[in-house]
């Protein structure tokens, strides 16, 4: 092959194995790194004495690591900065200019300025800006997962914060604190602060409830003298007194309201009523008061409270003739004169109260009856009862033939689209019962223990809603932060491609140069 042919034939080179194939070619020599220490240690001592120089400046900024080809620059624009010191023979007598000349020099001894290039070159390409590269690309997917942590943390913070509004609401409470848009204004209240809402809305909002009660359980009277006729025709065992006390507790509801339960057993009302204390106390701190729930305040209906009330002119006593057994009917002087030589002994006689004391109300015979747990729960049973009666009846009706029909001749018969009216207003009385805020406020009114648990159940939510305010405020700095390294690396990036664009060509010039300006090409590169 001829000389020119093969000069026309280009040499490719991959930038991995650039410094290996400089030193299997001879050009550089495998002791290249410790030749090159010494280089640097004399460009470090050099750049101590600069002048000032912009053009000097901006290639010791750009200059990324400083090679040889930087120092090729500094030396030309010495040549013009100290030209004063050049003499006739053409020699510089600045120190300045000796010493990057010596640098020159030691650079160009073995090829170790191509060495040292080489090895920069493969670093930065297949390390340095691919390292860059994947941390910006981690970086940018980084901040998508904080803009959707930060979207899910607000979602979810609104969500706990919904469900604590929404069961404030059920209970009635309200705090003007929680107003503020931001959450850095909310003030979250405490246990004490709730309980005292639970304890203030229950004193006020349970009677209000149970006159509700009462009033829809009026609109039952005809379900329960329907049930009642319908026994007394069917059941032949059953007395009349049995019939009657039928759903008795029910039907006290019904005709007097929600008495107290003294009135329900005694079938009078109390003189006086003594409820059990409950001590209930909580700080409203905002206000600095304290509420203490007292049964007292509650209405339980209409009550006689005091003995002046009661009208004893509507008690009358009664005497009948006692027969005295043959005695005679003639007046007898009785002697009710002590003798004194009789001693009585009154140690020996007991009075036994029978829980009655005066008409005097006490503990739970003092609580009105959807008040007190075991007559209210009697109270339900009773509307369950009368409901499935309905319930039954009605498919019975429906199943029966008109002249088998039960009642049909009884004027107190019912048709069966009224048996469906009333079975409603049955449901509409136990689904009283069944609401969250009536649920609530009985269970507050039996423990203070479940107020206290069940205010730290609400604050549960707005502490859950204020520690996912912090995540998404968390991963709103996270996100700026990221963005801030993004663009410092992305700069970098830029850079350092195009000082390994250049020092690439610089290289390939300086290899080509050896092989009578064969192209070369360094492939593998930026």
């Amino acid at each position: 092959m001829q000389q020119q042919e093969l000069n026309s034939i280009p040499i490719d080179i991959g930038v991995s194995r650039l410094l290996d194939w400089l030193i299997s070619r001879h050009h550089c020599t495998k002791e290249w790194p410790e030749k090159i220490a010494i280089v640097r240690q004399k460009i470090n001592d050099a750049i101590q004495d600069m002048p000032q120089n912009d053009t000097l400046a901006k290639i010791l900024v750009e200059a990324s690591p400083l090679n040889y080809y930087h120092c090729m620059k500094i030396v030309d624009v010495l040549k013009e900065t100290e030209a004063d010191s050049k003499n006739i023979f053409g020699m510089y007598g600045s120190r300045r200019m000796k010493d990057w000349q010596e640098i020159i020099k030691l650079y160009q001894k073995d090829n170790l300025h191509l060495a040292e290039c080489a090895s920069i070159l493969s670093r930065t390409v297949i390390y340095e800006i691919p390292g860059l590269k994947r941390l910006s690309t981690k970086l940018e997917q980084g901040q998508t997962e904080c803009l959707k942590k930060e979207s899910s943390c607000k979602k979810q913070a609104q969500d706990y914060r919904d469900k604590f509004f929404q069961s404030c609401k059920q209970l009635s409470l309200t705090f003007d604190s929680l107003d503020g848009k931001k959450s850095n204004e909310r003030k979250i209240p405490t246990v004490n602060f709730i309980g005292f809402q639970l304890v203030n809305q229950m004193t006020h909002k349970l009677p209000e409830i149970f006159d509700n009660i009462s009033r829809k359980s009026k609109l039952v009277q005809p379900a329960l003298s329907f049930y009642r006729n319908f026994l007394k025709v069917t059941s032949t065992g059953l007395t009349e007194i049995q019939i009657g006390n039928c759903l008795g507790l029910l039907n006290t509801v019904i005709e007097k309201g929600n008495v107290t339960t003294y009135e329900w057993k005694n079938g009078e009302p109390p003189l006086k009523i003594e409820p059990p204390e409950l001590n209930y106390s909580f700080t409203d701190e905002d206000n600095e008061d304290e509420v203490v729930l007292e049964v007292n305040a509650i209405d339980f209906g209409d009550i006689i409270t005091d003995a002046s009330q009661a009208n004893a002119g509507d008690i009358q006593l009664e005497t009948g003739e006692i027969d005295w057994g043959g005695v005679d009917e003639g007046v007898v002087e009785i002697d009710f004169s002590i003798d004194d030589g009789v001693e009585l002994d009154a140690s020996g006689i007991v009075l036994e109260e029978d829980g009655v004391v005066g008409g005097v109300a006490k503990n739970e015979d003092a609580l009105s009856i959807l008040e007190n747990v075991a007559t209210r729960n009697e109270f339900i049973d009773d509307l369950y009862e009368l409901q499935g009666f309905l319930s039954q009846r009605i498919d019975e009706t429906k199943n029966e033939k008109n002249n088998d029909m039960m009642f049909s001749d009884n004027d107190d018969s019912i048709r069966i689209d009224n048996m469906e009216d009333l079975l409603v207003q049955i449901n509409q009385v136990l689904s009283i019962f069944s609401e969250m805020a009536t649920k609530q406020y009985l269970l507050i009114r039996e423990s203070k223990h479940y107020i206290t648990r069940l205010a730290e159940t609400l604050l549960q939510n707005l502490k859950l809603a204020n520690k996912l305010d912090y995540m998404a405020e968390q991963c709103s700095q996270k996100y700026v932060q990221q963005a801030e390294e993004i663009k410092q690396i992305n700069p970098k990036v830029l850079l350092l491609t195009k000082q390994s664009r250049q020092l690439q060509t610089e290289v390939s010039k300086d290899i080509s140069k050896k092989y009578n300006n064969r192209n070369v090409f360094i492939t593998g590169g930026v």
